[in-house]
């Protein structure tokens, strides 16, 4: 499942409010109707890097990839539950290396 940019504030069909400039897969949103926000420009289609090339991430990534996680896309996207039940941690320490992996996309809002 890909990663979006959004590009302007949006609102799912299950009433979520995604901000302008965050990365998520939408989950909120329909696929015909994220066709739509794709062809209007308001969303964007996020290039996720590979684990491996994020600061500090050599070791994680290599420990994921047997699992078929190899970038930062596959990662948000995955059933935690099940890769933590697979890795043997927990699935909140598996939330907190996601949210981590997916903030290196995230472009941080000058004030």
């Amino acid at each position: 499942m890909p990663l979006y940019r959004t590009l302007e504030r949006l609102s799912g069909d299950d009433g979520t409010v995604y901000e302008m400039g965050i990365v998520s897969p939408l989950g909120g949103i329909t696929s015909k109707a994220l066709a739509a926000l794709l062809a209007k420009h308001r969303i964007v289609v996020v290039d996720s890097p590979p684990l491996r090339v994020l600061p500090g991430w050599k070791d994680k990534a290599a420990v994921l990839e047997p699992l078929g996680i190899e970038d930062v896309s596959q990662l948000v996207t995955a059933d935690l539950d099940k890769v933590a039940e697979e890795l043997g941690t927990t699935v909140e320490n598996l939330r907190e290396a996601a949210q981590e992996a997916q903030s290196w996309l995230t472009i941080e809002k000058e004030d």
